[in-house]
């Protein structure tokens, strides 16, 4: 289009699209703007939540003070975890508790594999949850690889 070539009407109507084209484009730019921060709100937002849950659950695993693990041959579950129990302390409450391995919580069960001496490295190693690294310890006690530091050794070596 040519602008020598337009009369006075069609020059307004243009002049009028064009600023109307330019209010669309600085509106758009704005909505950007403003996605973008949002964006970026919401990931701080996401970075404070997974903060804040991530310490919630380590509270809840220093929570426990794990003091003891014994065997109890009158158990009536007759597997290996069930005849295991384990004494806790609560550090909150001050209450002890005693269950076996197999009535643990998540937590507890977490706060047993954090106790250097509860079970070996070496066992842990092996394992990739805390109920096999658990049933794992407890196999490897029962057989004799277990030396009085608690070191995963080989009764042949």
């Amino acid at each position: 289009m040519d602008i020598k070539s337009l009369n006075g009407e069609q020059l307004r109507l243009a002049i009028a699209q064009a600023e109307k084209d330019i209010a669309v484009y600085e509106r758009l730019k704005a909505a950007g703007k403003l996605l973008a921060s949002l964006q970026a709100e919401q990931k701080g937002r996401v970075q404070a939540y997974e903060a804040e849950q991530a310490n919630k659950l380590e509270r809840e695993i220093a929570r426990w003070d794990v003091r003891e693990i014994a065997h109890d041959p009158k158990a009536a579950d007759p597997t290996l975890l069930g005849r295991r129990l384990v004494t806790m302390v609560d550090k909150e409450t001050g209450r002890t508790e005693t269950v076996s391995l197999i009535g643990l919580t998540s937590y507890q069960k977490a706060a047993i594999l954090r106790v250097p001496h509860t079970i070996p490295a070496d066992i842990l190693a092996l394992a990739d949850t805390p109920d096999a690294a658990l049933e794992r310890w407890l196999i490897a006690a029962r057989r004799g690889f277990l030396a009085e530091d608690r070191a995963y050794v080989s009764k042949f070596l």
